[in-house]
């Protein structure tokens, strides 16, 4: 994958977290060749709310990164639900 594509992951990144972020010392991306799947899912994320234990990735949302983004942000929307820091009301409806 190319450099300005990494770049522009890290960009995006950086300022939807509220934190500074250190300076990159190495970064790299692979390309997964591999990553066309079978059967679509149609769910973002597998979610137990008795153990707290969320299942995510690209193999549910789409084999591609944008599913594999989608699919964790939705991992972490169960998670923060689960411990309280995130309310129902807070979310948009997708």
């Amino acid at each position: 994958m190319s450099g300005s594509f990494v770049s522009a992951v890290v960009n995006e990144t950086a300022w939807t977290v509220p934190l500074q972020l250190p300076g990159t010392i190495y970064i790299d991306a692979h390309g997964w060749q591999h990553s066309a799947i079978s059967e679509l899912l149609n769910r973002l994320v597998r979610f137990d709310p008795n153990s707290g234990i969320a299942v995510c990735g690209d193999w549910l949302a789409g084999a591609r990164f944008e599913g594999a983004f989608r699919s964790g942000f939705a991992a972490a929307e169960n998670i923060l639900r689960q411990v309280g820091i995130l309310s129902n009301d807070s979310i948009k409806e997708r």
